[in-house]
């Protein structure tokens, strides 16, 4: 009997620490995942900030050239 609980005790401490390793391994890929979404995200108000720029520059220039100056 004792062998039985050791065997059952030994596959228990396996399982968990299967489970503690699968919860690292997935946590650490989400993390990897919100870094590449993040990353996009200031890449896209980026490329936001740069063509409402250009629209100003753009705006500017016909306005200046429509009174020119």
């Amino acid at each position: 009997m004792a062998d039985i609980l050791s065997v059952a005790n030994l596959i228990a401490a396996f399982a968990a620490i299967g489970t503690a390793w699968l919860g690292i391994d997935t946590y650490r890929r989400q993390k990897e995942i919100d870094l590449e979404y993040h990353k996009e995200q200031l890449e896209r108000e980026a490329v936001t900030e740069y063509l409402a720029s250009l629209d100003t520059l753009i705006n500017h220039a016909a306005y200046c050239e429509g009174s020119g100056t």
